[in-house]
């Protein structure tokens, strides 16, 4: 068999003590779980402005940059994300795409 040290391990938020692994909305960003983020934005239940994280100050948007959540990132310009919200470091959207080198979503 293989060496395995080298091989994804996925990360069990709730053995971490995440704080957010409760807040339905950061998982599915989390889990890149586009479709049901729609229905969320579709029923009012979240929005592109919402700070998910709080100790980043990252809403959605953020999130999506960081994560490289391309599909996620379309949602959320279909939904008026707000392009100047900084997040906790006083970062924009804009900023943390250039500042991660993801000229995609620049």
């Amino acid at each position: 068999m293989g060496n395995t040290e080298d091989l994804p391990r996925e990360v069990d938020e709730k053995k971490i003590g995440s704080p957010y692994s409760n807040n339905p909305i950061w998982k599915m960003v989390r889990e890149g779980k586009t479709n049901n983020l729609l229905k969320e934005f579709q029923n009012g239940r979240a929005d592109c402005y919402q700070v998910i994280e709080e100790s980043s100050g990252h809403t959605i948007v953020h999130e999506s940059i960081t994560l490289d959540r391309r599909e996620l990132f379309k949602l959320c310009q279909v939904y008026g994300a707000d392009w100047d919200q900084p997040d906790a470091n006083g970062l924009t959207p804009l900023m943390k795409a250039a500042a991660l080198n993801r000229t995609f979503y620049i």
